[in-house]
């Protein structure tokens, strides 16, 4: 009987050596699931006289990443195959399938749930930047708009909001500093990560384009140039705004800061939005009663303050931004609210 034991509590890392005591051939054809218990899918098992297997990345029959290792130990230490494989019939086969794959959907940690009421399918908010000072008054140059389109899609099996940022300079200033900017998030509708981020900049004479895909799974970022390791959860740069929006300030003190990881350039980052109370802003749309925040950013040859901007974003249930502002040497440059549709709630936060 003990010619039937399979030792595969080895199993897990890319490159292993196990001794398997096998001794009649058996071809198992199983196509898993590749979302179940972050197993890697295989088409083929194939078994052969007693041999020293290699396994890699390619050709594992079951690998098990490492921060889940732990959790399938119990299942994994020993499979006893009571007889010989030659004469296993497709029920056993079925019977060690599921016994794996139903511990594995035990002990795989389900996705986390945000409360979501700031926002829903087709919200889209459009902006005026301009530059503000006393010799020159309110200068418009440029647009912006934040769109959740209406179609929810769906990646890995995953429902998801697909949110299109753009900014644009006017053409009166194309001549000084041409900007045509698109940004494209898809992001889980309940567990508020990325799945897809799409960028087309055009800054000047700054071109970059890239696309990045995150399988949170397995923890890496794949990006045109790069494959980066990321922690739980992380952002890129469009769903951390409207992940934001869902966070809970209603009982935020002055100062507190509330952290939020993005990925961005091939690097992962951990911003802070710094809470700084209640204040009335008046805007072309009127007057709104806003929560106060200072957004961090890195410091360097544009910003020697790490928290050179001001957002001022509705006291209500919506959280969209009214105003943002950043000084510059004289004057400021400000981008504001100038058209919103299919908000989520009332906006109760406008005075007149």
């Amino acid at each position: 009987m003990n010619n039937y034991l399979a030792n595969i509590h080895n199993f897990g890392s890319p490159v292993k050596r196990v001794n398997e005591t096998y001794r009649h051939g058996m071809s198992l054809r199983e196509k898993f699931d590749p979302g179940v218990c972050g197993i890697i899918p295989i088409k083929q098992l194939c078994i052969r006289k007693p041999v020293k297997y290699e396994y890699n990345y390619s050709k594992t029959v079951f690998r098990i990443p490492s921060n889940k290792r732990s959790n399938f130990w119990p299942a994994f230490c020993l499979i006893r195959i009571d007889v010989p494989l030659h004469k296993m019939k497709t029920r056993y086969g079925i019977l060690i399938i599921l016994l794996i794959s139903l511990t594995g959907l035990s002990a795989q940690q389900a996705p986390r749930k945000i409360r979501n009421q700031a926002f829903t399918a087709g919200e889209k908010l459009e902006f005026r930047v301009f530059y503000d000072a006393m010799l020159t008054g309110k200068v418009t140059a440029g647009y912006a708009s934040l769109e959740v389109k209406d179609e929810i899609k769906t990646i890995n099996n995953r429902p998801v909001y697909h949110v299109v940022g753009e900014g644009r300079s006017r053409k009166a200033f194309d001549w000084f500093f041409k900007v045509r900017d698109r940004f494209e998030s898809f992001f889980d509708t309940e567990a508020f990560i990325p799945y897809l981020f799409i960028r087309r900049t055009k800054e000047g004479g700054y071109v970059k384009d890239d696309d990045v895909r995150f399988d949170h799974k397995r923890e890496y970022a794949s990006s045109r140039t790069a494959l980066k390791k990321i922690p739980a959860h992380v952002q890129d740069i469009i769903s951390a705004f409207y992940y934001a929006r869902t966070l809970d300030f209603t009982d935020a003190k002055i100062g507190q800061n509330f952290p939020v990881p993005f990925f961005l350039d091939d690097s992962v980052y951990v911003s802070v939005i710094q809470y700084h109370g209640i204040e009335v802003v008046k805007t072309s749309l009127g007057k709104f009663r806003c929560m106060k925040f200072k957004p961090m950013v890195a410091t360097g040859n544009v910003f020697s303050n790490p928290y050179p901007m001001t957002l001022w974003i509705t006291d209500d249930d919506n959280r969209i931004p009214i105003l943002g502002e950043s000084a510059v040497v004289v004057g400021s440059v400000k981008m504001e609210l100038t058209g919103f549709s299919m908000l989520a709630n009332p906006l109760e936060a406008k005075i007149n």
